[in-house]
């Protein structure tokens, strides 16, 4: 499971490639974010609540580094169609 997160969060960051300096890290953050939470809720009915919270925590310490990514090479319009999915599957469909 960990693989897979680490996986989408790489072809995420990879989909969000060109993000205004400040602005853009702002974007970055939120977008990285709602991705984070959207793996964790569509995981609630697999995990035990303990677990899912121990597993989100590693999640938001892992995403330093995608972050730096996104705001070098993402492009503001994928961002925008990230903060605007409501399930993982709509990422995929962000270029």
């Amino acid at each position: 499971m960990k693989n897979l997160f680490l996986f989408a969060i790489v072809s995420v960051v990879l989909m969000l490639s060109s993000c205004s300096k400040v602005n853009k890290e702002e974007q970055c953050k939120k977008a990285l974010e709602h991705f984070i939470n959207l793996t964790i809720s569509q995981m609630t009915d697999e995990m035990p609540e303990d677990a899912k919270n121990k597993y989100a925590k590693e999640l938001r310490e892992m995403k330093v580094a995608p972050l730096n990514d996104c705001v070098a090479e993402v492009k503001q319009e994928t961002i925008n169609c990230v903060l605007k999915a409501k399930k993982i599957d709509d990422i995929g469909n962000c270029k």
